[in-house]
């Protein structure tokens, strides 16, 4: 006779094999690590335990914004064929204008695949300075971190952890004035990825959907 332990493992093994596999978000990111940090320190900071949120690094897909975009066509057929649960709306590429002449096109590649574009002009760091200041004029990366670094965040370096906890509770103003660039832009007769713009909200914004709310705890009164 089979011990009792033994019986409990194994029907525990096979309760787990049939567990739902969670639907899916992708985000492939052109840095290495400056963008995968702060997309971790949200996914730790917000509990995205709902949907299986996978972060993939240049390391993997590479830095060109093309190049990027190709990778996640691939990704996402990989991946619907495994029969994982991913919608095209939640594979999201988040590159920079910098010196790519790749921009533009990756820009209209995911959109025309049903991606969703996080493209920032001129870089991802846009997205930490409009926490903070109104920046409606043409600006380059350098000054962007070198504004970052001796207006705002003392000390403020590329790759630097922890800075979604930091820059958090101004997160609704960078929001806004995200929205506000975009309709700057359209207002002028421009692209909307124009200098300066970003679309990293729009991937918080999907983001904070899923966040885990706190459960309410009745109690004595």
């Amino acid at each position: 006779m089979k011990d009792m332990s033994s019986r409990k493992r194994k029907k525990l093994r096979n309760r787990t094999a049939f567990l739902p596999l969670k639907p899916l978000i992708l985000i492939l990111c052109e840095g290495e690590k400056t963008e995968p940090y702060y997309f971790e320190d949200i996914k730790r900071a917000w509990n995205l335990t709902s949907m299986d949120v996978r972060i993939i690094g240049s390391d993997e897909c590479g830095t060109a914004p093309k190049g990027i975009v190709e990778h996640a066509k691939k990704e996402f057929n990989k991946l619907a064929k495994g029969k994982l649960e991913i919608k095209k709306e939640d594979v999201w590429c988040v590159f920079d204008r910098d010196d790519h002449p790749s921009f533009d096109e990756a820009v209209k590649m995911a959109v025309d695949n049903g991606f969703g574009a996080a493209a920032s002009n001129p870089c991802f760091e846009l997205w930490y300075l409009l926490h903070f200041q109104d920046q409606t004029a043409h600006i380059d990366r350098h000054n962007v971190a070198r504004i970052l670094k001796y207006e705002w965040i003392p000390g403020y370096a590329k790759n630097m952890k922890g800075l979604f906890i930091e820059l958090e509770s101004r997160l609704e103003a960078a929001a806004q004035r995200s929205v506000q660039l975009r309709e700057k832009h359209a207002g002028d007769g421009n692209r909307e990825t124009c200098n300066p713009s970003t679309g990293v909200d729009r991937l918080i914004s999907r983001l904070s959907n899923i966040r885990e709310k706190p459960s309410k705890i009745s109690g004595c009164v």
